[in-house]
């Protein structure tokens, strides 16, 4: 591997230059300013590990990613030289994410020589993401691939609930990573590598399988409920998609009406017969679509035209801003509205408070996700959930 310092040789580019000539790991260290740097990427055909200031007073790191992306150059990962905000590192993983390159978090000049070791092995399959506590954390691509063959995933489910009747009434299965370094992972820190390293069909049938299993169970004592599995639009584009879907529950022998598929677009459009050609196949089995997220993606309306959904899911971003933005009811209206003129159910996600149940009540929304009603819940926790409301 090959790394290139983006800067000028100022003292702590050049302690940081020799740490990473000191670590072993690279063939070549150099150190460039960005004019000679952008030179030197096009020029000597190697493939670099990135270091580059990206939050600098000047925001010209983050210019110098697009002008690369411009030139179609590869690049094995970039870090960020400093230490950015906890708010920003998504941000900026997601920036560096829509130039097709791969973010490995911050390195510091003044870490220990180990701590960068470690994270430089680490971070050259792999990546580095933040918990909620603001420790790091960091997991290779081998490590998550391993994770899907071994089964070392964390099941559970949210409820819906009808908010006029207090009954349950359907689930969203997802799934965490029970990692042995760093405890229980949530999946917003590693869905992007799911994403980005064409592991979404395993992650899928990982949690598509576990949750046809508790839905049999459920189903033979008596407590078969609605159960919602996200996948994304590109996972239509396998001709065996739908086939295998449909298999999959006929071997679970469940009737294809209790399970939704929540459809997430986390990619541009894609405009493609067979997309289409599996959703045909997939509704008319008689299982359920939803349009997840709505709101969010642009092409959220279209969707909703040329697709046979059955339930809209408005992203919790619209329930949560209500107090601060006047607009937001007004939103979650318009959606009621339009979901009830096209025959469609509408769940609002992100119900967290009474004021969100107030609102609801308010417009005559009545299907809500949230933190106000359910945490996501183990398989056991939810049949006891199940019984007691009997």
């Amino acid at each position: 591997m090959h790394a290139l310092i983006v800067g000028r040789r100022t003292d702590d580019n050049l302690g940081l230059g020799r740490k990473l000539k000191e670590i072993g790991i690279f063939r070549s260290v150099v150190i460039e300013e960005e004019h000679n740097a952008l030179d030197r990427i096009l020029s000597d055909g190697k493939i670099y590990t990135l270091f580059i200031d990206l939050l600098a007073e000047t925001a010209e790191g983050l210019s110098f990613l697009r002008k690369i992306n411009k030139y179609n150059c590869t690049l094995k990962c970039v870090y960020n030289i400093g230490e950015s905000r906890e708010a920003l590192c998504s941000s900026i993983a997601s920036f560096v994410s829509l130039l097709d390159f791969s973010f490995s978090g911050d390195i510091s000049v003044h870490s220990p020589l180990k701590q960068i070791k470690d994270k430089i092995i680490n971070g050259a399959v792999g990546k580095t993401v933040y918990n909620q506590s603001t420790k790091e954390i960091y997991f290779t691509l081998e490590e998550l691939r391993a994770a899907l063959l071994n089964g070392d995933f964390v099941y559970h489910y949210q409820p819906q609930y009808n908010i006029n009747t207090g009954s349950l009434i359907g689930l969203e299965a997802l799934a965490r990573w029970n990692n042995h370094k760093s405890g229980v992972l949530s999946a917003a820190l590693f869905m992007d590598d799911i994403i980005n390293n064409d592991l979404l069909d395993d992650f899928f049938e990982s949690i598509f399988s576990h949750g046809l299993a508790f839905q049999k169970s459920l189903m033979e004592l008596g407590k078969l409920i609605q159960v919602s599995y996200n996948i994304d639009i590109r996972q239509l584009l396998n001709e065996n998609f739908a086939t295998t879907v449909i298999q999959k529950i006929n071997a679970y022998t469940l009737d294809y009406s209790c399970v939704t598929l929540e459809l997430t677009e986390t990619s541009d459009v894609i405009e493609s017969p067979l997309v289409m050609e599996n959703i045909i196949r997939l509704a008319n089995a008689g299982i359920k679509l939803s349009i997840d997220d709505f709101g969010v993606s642009h092409s959220s309306l279209s969707r909703l035209l040329s697709f046979p959904f059955s339930e809209i899911k408005l992203d919790a971003k619209f329930i949560r801003s209500i107090h601060d933005n006047p607009n937001s009811k007004l939103a979650i209206n318009s959606v009621l509205s339009l979901a009830n003129d096209m025959h469609l159910s509408l769940v609002v996600e992100g119900v967290e408070d009474i004021s969100h149940v107030n609102l609801m009540k308010d417009i005559g929304c009545s299907l809500a996700q949230g933190f106000y009603y359910s945490k996501p819940k183990g398989s056991s926790d939810i049949l006891n959930v199940l019984c007691q409301s009997e």
